[in-house]
């Protein structure tokens, strides 16, 4: 569990912060200590770029990295990936729509507010990892008792089946498509490998939704 709750943070940092040479040292250690023998799954392909996109981690190469990471998530020109589920899931294909409602709603149920100093979506995919990311903790806290465990597995079950599933693989594959490093090619792999993990942990369902982009 406490694996499942650290691949979630560290997703919330690759998807909502913007890089800097020494988080990107720590992901250049994790992922090549994470790799074991041939690539099999999404996880360990994502593992492997990574690596590779950071093997020669020098200024120019953070330059790039961070440039990327901008063109992707922040602009100003039009967002090669952008990562709320409002854009997705709303024909009008703007931020804060109905899906961003309910995801601060199913927050607020859950007693989490997010607060990162900054006027925000709440569906921020790098947002949705941080909540998983203390769900998961919880479920640490409380893995001797079976009753809480199973009130914090269902509630992720909820949250993955009814806000995240529908729309963000979708989403990682426009990611994986128009970044411009091996290193977020890479984080798009990871995110998809594990989402598939708590998928199956929580028995979450992959439910079909309409995208409109």
């Amino acid at each position: 569990m406490a694996d499942f709750q650290f691949s979630c943070q560290l997703l919330y940092q690759c998807l909502h912060q913007s890089p800097d040479a020494g988080f990107l040292e720590q992901l250049k250690q994790l992922a090549e200590h994470g790799q074991d023998g041939v690539p099999e799954n999404d996880i360990d392909k994502g593992l492997a770029l990574i690596a590779q996109g950071l093997q020669s981690l020098n200024e120019a190469t953070v330059k790039h990295i961070k440039a990327d990471y901008a063109e992707l998530f922040v602009g100003p020109a039009e967002l090669k990936a952008a990562p709320w589920a409002s854009v997705y899931l709303t024909e009008e294909q703007t931020l804060c729509g109905e899906p961003t409602l309910a995801v601060k709603q199913f927050y607020r149920e859950c007693g989490v507010e997010i607060d990162t100093g900054t006027r925000e979506p709440e569906d921020h995919l790098g947002l949705m990892f941080a909540f998983m990311a203390e769900r998961l903790a919880k479920m640490v806290e409380t893995e001797t008792d079976s009753a809480c465990l199973d009130t914090q597995r269902a509630v992720l079950k909820d949250f993955l089946s009814e806000h995240v599933l529908t729309w963000a693989p979708h989403f990682l594959d426009i990611l994986y498509d128009n970044a411009q490093t091996d290193v977020y090619r890479g984080i798009s792999l990871l995110a998809k490998g594990s989402l598939e993990q708590l998928a199956t942990l929580t028995e979450a369902e992959f439910r079909i939704a309409r995208l409109y982009r």
